[in-house]
């Protein structure tokens, strides 16, 4: 039997989606360094993915941003969070339903913040949680990341089942916010 979940309110509107925007990127950042199984499915991604041996070369990371985007898309079945509540699934939750029944669940920060920025942060590729909005009233409904590699900034946002690169376009953004990762390290033992 699963864990119950840890449940607490969070403010309404913009405060509480940057507040868990802020908690993901976080748990994202520690379960690609501290988790076994991000690590090795970020690796069994990038083997079968890309040719051996890969250059260090910033059109390398470039690659390794592709292969793990195209992963995720093509592993995730975008849903909705229940009503009323923000779901934070974490990256070994997903993994598992990859692994149990083929796909992983979730929403756009759940599939691109928590599975792909985790896979990202396994292999040492740098990434920052933008928060967008299209309605007119500002409040955010979408969250993708920006890779910052060695051959520039790439948006990823797998969740939009789009190419690597894609982004909202900028005309229908009425808001748009960046939250910058934690820079220090973890130390792994």
């Amino acid at each position: 039997m699963s864990p119950a979940p840890t449940i607490e309110r969070i403010p309404p509107g913009n405060p509480g989606i940057r507040y868990s925007a802020e908690r993901m990127l976080d748990r994202a950042r520690r379960a690609g360094a501290y988790s076994p199984l991000v690590r090795l499915q970020a690796e069994k991604i990038l083997r079968d993915a890309l040719p051996a041996p890969l250059p260090q070369h910033p059109a390398s990371e470039v690659m390794q941003v592709a292969a793990i985007h195209e992963w995720v898309r093509d592993h995730a079945i975008y849903v909705r969070d229940s009503l009323g509540a923000e779901e934070l699934r974490g990256a070994e939750r997903m993994l598992a339903e990859v692994y149990q029944y083929g796909a992983a669940f979730g929403d756009c920060d759940d599939l691109n913040v928590e599975l792909t920025g985790a896979l990202l942060a396994a292999v040492g590729v740098p990434f920052r949680v933008v928060l967008v909005s299209s309605r007119p009233d500002g409040e955010y409904d979408h969250v993708f990341l920006i890779a910052d590699t060695a051959g520039g900034p790439i948006p990823v946002d797998p969740s939009s089942g789009g190419p690597l690169g894609t982004a909202p376009p900028a005309e229908a953004v009425t808001a748009c916010e960046t939250l910058e990762p934690f820079e220090g390290r973890f130390a792994v033992t």
